[in-house]
């Protein structure tokens, strides 16, 4: 405790060895976190410093979209294991003293960089709408949440991040992402991106993948049976088999090159949106739960359908194309 004390004394206390009267405690540079600590209850309006034993006891700290430039004195709070300090104008964050943290969400900053190689407890991470174009999480192997989507990052390796539930790392510049130690993934974000491949063959639990705007040409989806949300739009593909994904309800597979696709083994399918493509036929009898569909910009003259009464309002193709029963 006294090592804490003389620490923080001399780390953010103003030099005055004539003042022997100055209490020890953090001092807080940035008005706007002074005053987010005050009305979160850790120091009163007439404090200069923090109380170290004060700070000693948070373990959740909630600072976000205070317009706070600087969260100097936030080394001090080494028992915290929760910190939100989203969307602020953060241009630097030192968690390093933070070691019992275990979700920080820094989103929607100025952060260039980001050291977490001190948080080996991490389980949550949200680091979206940066500038980061690097970012280390190997030795963060709780980790099960990673957001690092709308940064500049080139490259992300994620291999020992085993316990990874989340990854979004959409709109950043990544050519490649290599997934098959993640098994675990039930989400994956990753579109808006210069991605050429993409192998889930190892990701069985996957529920929801947005892979939409990159420079794909092939996508096999058949071992991921659980999927129900695919976003794949604004590729390259030319063909698109999505018979093993009988869980399937939303599919967006618009500003492709496909010539066919059959959704007659996704009972379950409630959207779907295949438009701007090169559709010559589309049967869409079987799928009885449908609400939405858009097949604009195709080749379709025909849309099969179990009863001329199946078409919802909300449906859209183009006036050339007729509905009928398929005999």
């Amino acid at each position: 405790m006294n090592a804490i004390i003389r620490y923080l004394t001399n780390f953010f206390s103003p030099s005055n060895p004539s003042d022997n009267q100055q209490p020890a405690g953090s001092i807080i540079a940035d008005k706007n976190f002074k005053n987010a600590l005050i009305r979160s209850g850790i120091i009163d309006i007439n404090d200069k410093t923090i109380s170290v034993e004060r700070v000693e006891k948070v373990t959740q700290l909630n600072v976000a979209d205070q317009d706070i430039r600087s969260l100097n004195g936030i080394e001090a709070f080494v028992n915290l294991q929760e910190l939100d300090c989203s969307k602020n104008q953060l241009t630097t964050l030192n968690v390093n003293t933070l070691t019992a943290l275990t979700t920080l969400a820094c989103n929607t900053n100025k952060l260039s960089r980001l050291d977490l190689s001190s948080n080996a407890l991490l389980e949550k991470l949200n680091c979206d709408e940066n500038e980061l174009t690097t970012l280390e999480v190997s030795s963060l192997a709780a980790l099960k949440e990673l957001r690092c989507g709308s940064n500049a990052l080139q490259t992300l390796d994620v291999y020992n991040n085993t316990e990874l539930v989340v990854l979004h790392c959409y709109e950043n510049q990544l050519q490649t992402i290599e997934i098959s130690n993640n098994a675990a993934i039930t989400i994956l974000w990753c579109d808006e991106n210069q991605l050429q491949t993409l192998d889930t063959n190892n990701n069985p639990a996957l529920i929801e993948l947005e892979c939409f705007h990159n420079q794909l040409t092939s996508l096999d989806l058949s071992k991921n049976t659980a999927l129900e949300i695919i976003n794949c739009s604004e590729n390259q593909l030319h063909s698109l088999d999505i018979s093993k994904n009988i869980s399937l309800e939303n599919l967006n597979c618009r500003d492709n090159l496909l010539s066919s696709l059959d959704t007659t083994l996704n009972k379950k399918l409630d959207s779907l949106y295949c438009d701007s493509n090169e559709l010559i036929a589309l049967d869409v009898s079987k799928n009885t739960a449908l609400q939405l569909l858009t097949c604009t910009n195709n080749k379709l003259q025909t849309i099969f359908v179990s009863t001329l009464s199946q078409p919802k309002e909300e449906w859209v193709k183009d006036e050339s194309t007729a509905y009928d029963v398929l005999k």
